[in-house]
């Protein structure tokens, strides 16, 4: 009988379905899809939470620059926004 590479994946030869890693593979990569799922979830919820803030700041500048309010009212309320 000729021993060819289907042969041996028939027979088992040296094969399992989790490759050289066995099962620590496997939990290795859940632990690295977790990591990268906090990670992915603590940016969105940092933008989402530090977002009103720096658009609240961007309009008191904005109000600043064209001369609506003076300086004494502008960084009172830019120590409200930053508290």
């Amino acid at each position: 009988m000729i021993y060819t590479t289907a042969t041996a994946i028939a027979d088992g030869a040296g094969w399992d379905h989790m490759g050289s890693w066995g099962w620590g593979g496997m939990m290795i990569g859940w632990v690295l899809m977790a990591v990268l799922v906090a990670v992915v979830a603590w940016g969105l919820l940092g933008n989402i939470r530090q977002h009103p803030v720096n658009r609240a700041l961007e309009l008191l500048n904005e109000r600043y620059a064209r001369g609506e309010i003076d300086s004494d009212e502008y960084n009172e309320r830019k120590g409200e926004l930053s508290r």
